[in-house]
């Protein structure tokens, strides 16, 4: 019996947990435009969560400092004659992760690229 209470209420919690964040979903308000660094001409409107905003605009603002305009840098790192070419390949978003994936290279240490928006496949 005390089991059962147990479980019930860890499940109260949990319903209790995942209704708050499909409400903040919902709303958009754990959400924030991301500004890309890149001025690539398209530029696909990424949401990203509120909290890590900052930390990557600092971490781009860090790679721009270090190796100048962004769109040259992965431009000569993946070897597109121009910049243009890079940019009817890549988006602004793409281009920003690649800069970042280029700099972590560069220190022989990795990064992550997460794609967490459901697809036409989910």
């Amino acid at each position: 019996m005390e089991n059962e209470k147990e479980i019930a209420l860890a499940q109260n919690e949990f319903s209790m947990a995942s209704e708050h964040v499909a409400a903040l979903a919902a709303s958009q308000s754990a959400l924030v435009p991301y500004v890309p660094k890149s001025k690539a001409t398209f530029k696909m409107q990424t949401l990203i969560p509120r909290n890590m905003a900052f930390e990557i605009q600092k971490s781009l603002n860090f790679i721009v400092n270090k190796h100048g305009n962004i769109d040259n840098y992965v431009r000569n790192g993946l070897k597109y004659p121009t910049t243009a070419k890079m940019w009817n390949a890549l988006s602004a978003e793409q281009v920003d992760g690649v800069a970042l994936y280029l700099n972590q290279f560069g220190n022989e240490q990795g990064i992550c690229l997460l794609y967490t928006s459901p697809s036409p496949r989910d």
